[in-house]
């Protein structure tokens, strides 16, 4: 048998010294397979040769792999070189790179909190996975796993925990499929292929968009609240915020004079343009304050946590009778289906909300009193 097939059957490996250097079978020009003998058996070896590297990897035992086999993923682990993929880069070096774009290109604060979300959600032998191979199974197990599973008889507050379950688990693999397609970009994987063909969430595990209040049912809520809530609640109406942004706002980040506040949290700092109400409303709040001081704090004098806030709506949803699935998100919706039904324009509320054009259009549009029509006719062009 030549010395370059006598590994390619059982009977040539059996006949082998055992030996630290692995016995070598080309497939192609710079493309090898190899078998390293043992004194108890052996395994398979891949390698790449080109002027500018060579690279080897282990591929397995021969116990559960035999040469066709070894051959076939030894010449993929070749041609991804070829292609000038990293083999072994990993994901975590994958969210390294992603994280420190994002916070040159966009936002430090936002990178920072995206770190800790991929370190809380990702499983750590998740993120020693090289991209590469990462498979489409791989990805939506991920997904389902983290899904509560109901039971035979579930309760109405298990079927809303399980709607939290999937908009919590849709929110984080749209952030982990941005990175991936970072580094897709980026060169670093050959293809994308494995986590477009992963079927995403449903629109409808956000149900909480549909629930916009009648103006009623908030009055009803500002007069339920106790204090403090009432007025972080009263707050997050009159600028249309995100439940947790009022924890953060200092009396210097206050301007008076300009009418705005710096605030924001999941986007990053914005300068938030207030209305005569929203600014009577936060001068109450921080007169007589120190500039270091909160302009909303809890009932201890320490910045809300948004479980609190959460606690206290949810104890006046049940009093109140609101839909199953109201949270404090809510009155965010109906700040922005109001100014849309008040002809606010678009791209201001949606810089004011923190959000985007496309976002505010989806969910809100159908609120908006004018018509397409009506706005055009606005318009005099003299000819």
């Amino acid at each position: 048998m030549a010395k370059r097939d006598c590994i390619t059957s059982k009977t040539g490996r059996s006949e082998l010294s055992a030996r630290t250097s692995p016995y070598w079978h080309k497939i192609s020009t710079g493309h090898f397979v190899g078998y390293r003998k043992t004194t108890t058996g052996g395994t398979w070896q891949a390698r790449f040769e080109s002027k500018a590297f060579s690279k080897q990897k282990s591929l397995g035992s021969d116990a559960v792999m035999d040469f066709k086999e070894a051959q076939r993923q030894a010449g993929l682990f070749c041609d991804l070189l070829d292609e000038g993929v990293q083999t072994d880069y990993t994901v975590n070096m994958a969210i390294d790179d992603y994280c420190k774009d994002f916070a040159i290109r966009k936002n430090a604060h936002m990178a920072f909190l995206y770190g800790q979300r991929y370190a809380r959600v990702l499983p750590e032998k998740f993120k020693q996975t090289a991209i590469h191979e990462l498979t489409t199974r791989m990805l939506s197990d991920w997904i389902s796993s983290r899904i509560l599973t109901l039971g035979e008889n579930p309760t109405d507050k298990d079927i809303e925990k399980q709607r939290q379950s999937k908009s919590s688990v849709k929110r984080d693999w749209a952030q982990v499929k941005a990175m991936l397609n970072f580094a897709y970009k980026q060169g670093m994987v050959a293809t994308d292929v494995e986590w477009k063909r992963v079927k995403g969430l449903t629109s409808e595990v956000e149900s909480a968009r549909k629930i916009f209040f009648t103006d009623q049912q908030v009055q009803d809520i500002i007069k339920e609240a106790r204090e403090p809530y009432r007025a972080y609640f009263k707050a997050t109406l009159l600028l249309g915020t995100r439940p947790g942004e009022w924890a953060d706002p200092r009396v210097e980040d206050f301007d008076g004079l300009n009418r705005t506040i710096n605030i924001g949290r999941k986007t990053g700092k914005r300068h938030a343009v207030l209305s005569a109400d929203a600014l009577d409303f936060i001068k109450l709040h921080v007169k007589d304050k120190l500039p270091k001081a909160l302009v909303f704090a809890d009932e201890s004098g320490r910045q809300w946590k948004t479980g609190k806030l959460n606690d206290e709506f949810q104890r006046i949803a049940k009093k109140l009778n609101l839909p199953k699935a109201s949270v404090p998100y809510c009155l965010r919706h109906y700040f922005i289906s109001h100014a849309m039904a008040a002809d606010i324009q678009i791209l201001l509320l949606a810089r004011n909300c923190g959000t985007s054009v496309k976002m505010i259009e989806e969910h809100y549009g159908k609120f908006r009193k004018s018509t397409a029509i009506e706005q055009l006719d606005l318009i005099q062009i003299k000819i």
